[in-house]
């Protein structure tokens, strides 16, 4: 993993353990569990719609499935990959499906690395 890839995925855990803690200041309870099972089966599913949806420049589903990453994303508090999800989505609006593939890999070293961490693999 290059150093900055490294870099970005301690920002990225910091940015989502922050969140955890301020939820958890803000209920009461600690809700990491709950909130990383919803999200990891929408990352995927998500990746998973995105990687046929961008050979097919299907620019609908890029849209879909980019806005849904951003949103759970954010949900999580992980800034960079809902940003990225963002950049994606905005380029297939734009109809800039060439520029897509390079962000998508991006975007997918990116989850992958920070999927990991958290599950500590």
């Amino acid at each position: 993993m290059s150093t900055a890839l490294l870099n970005e995925v301690d920002h990225e855990l910091r940015d989502i353990e922050t969140m955890f803690q301020s939820l958890e200041q803000a209920v009461g309870m600690d809700m990491r569990e709950e909130l990383l099972a919803l999200f990891y089966p929408t990352l995927d599913e998500c990746l998973q719609g995105l990687q046929q949806a961008i050979p097919a420049q299907d620019a609908g589903q890029i849209i879909s499935f980019a806005h849904k990453l951003k949103g759970a994303a954010g949900q999580l508090g992980a800034t960079r990959i809902a940003q990225q999800s963002k950049d994606i989505e905005m380029q297939a609006k734009r109809s800039e499906l060439s520029d897509i593939a390079p962000a998508f890999d991006v975007l997918q070293t990116l989850c992958a690395a920070v999927k990991a961490k958290l599950l500590g693999v």
